[in-house]
């Protein structure tokens, strides 16, 4: 029987231990989130997070303008590897052109 008393009273001491637990947990609880509101914090993650907002069709425009200006760099290089191209053949056109003319010249005095 001495064991059955000892089992009782551990329980209670179990159930005492718990609730006390639980009271400074949610003691800890509270004395934190007081401490997160008067530390301004929470404000400060607020007005940060409504600036980034404002400043979000900022950034879409920024994001588009470098698009475009992908785009257009990707066009100019092309251009630029098109005259160049032209500017390599120009010497053989030229020596053709020549040719073709005093082809022509000799024609012309026959």
């Amino acid at each position: 029987m001495a064991t059955i008393q000892l089992s009782d009273l551990s329980i209670g001491i179990k159930r005492d231990l718990a609730t006390q637990g639980i009271e400074l947990i949610e003691g800890y609880g509270k004395s934190s989130k007081s401490l997160l509101k008067q530390s301004g914090s929470h404000d400060m993650v607020v007005q940060s997070a409504r600036l980034l907002a404002s400043h979000e069709p900022t950034i879409l425009s920024t994001q588009d303008f470098l698009k475009q200006m992908k785009a257009l760099s990707q066009d100019l290089k092309s251009y630029s590897d098109q005259i160049e191209k032209s500017l390599k053949e120009t010497p053989r056109l030229n020596s053709l052109v020549v040719e073709t003319e005093k082809i022509a010249k000799n024609h012309q005095f026959n």
